[in-house]
């Protein structure tokens, strides 16, 4: 981001974090993930729920959303700097991508279940929005307004195509 800031400072960075965990094994941050095998959803038969064969991240865990909303803003010094720069100065906002409902094959998940993780997922997202928002007036956009129905679609509102998640 710093290249691109010093070359133009209105270009935008935006940080590609993944509620669902795909694409962590690029970041240091997939170490403390790994290490945490509570943070890992289960299914209701006690598996370890997968996504690209990696572990899901169950967002009902309030310690395993507060570290992942901490993720893009932490640094690599675990202070808010990269290299010694401010990552308010680098980053613009965050690309929460999967920030939809989410039906996990061959999982063993309930749709209240499913429910109350999407609930939980939102509720991270707008805990990013805020600090965001604190730290440098940036943006977190959702990746996950969709075009799939059943089975995949928020049974709450089915036909919504989860523009819901803009609220948050």
């Amino acid at each position: 981001g710093r290249r691109f800031k010093r070359r133009d400072p209105t270009t935008k960075v935006i940080f590609y974090l993944a509620t669902d965990q795909q694409g962590l094994n690029c970041y240091a941050a997939n170490d403390v993930f790994m290490a945490n095998p509570e943070w890992w959803l289960k299914d209701s038969s006690g598996n370890v729920v997968k996504s690209n064969g990696h572990p899901v991240l169950d967002t009902t865990v309030q310690a395993a959303a507060d570290w992942w909303v901490g993720i893009p803003l932490a640094g690599d010094d675990g202070k808010g700097n990269f290299d010694g720069v401010p990552v308010a100065s680098l980053i613009d906002g965050v690309l929460a991508d999967s920030s939809n409902y989410a039906r996990y094959s061959n999982a063993n998940l309930s749709i209240a279940r499913l429910e109350e993780l999407e609930d939980a997922k939102f509720r991270m997202i707008a805990s990013l929005q805020a600090r965001l928002t604190a730290l440098n007036g940036g943006i977190v956009m959702a990746n996950g307004i969709d075009m799939y129905g059943p089975p995949n679609a928020d049974p709450r509102d089915p036909t919504n195509h989860n523009l819901k998640v803009l609220r948050f």
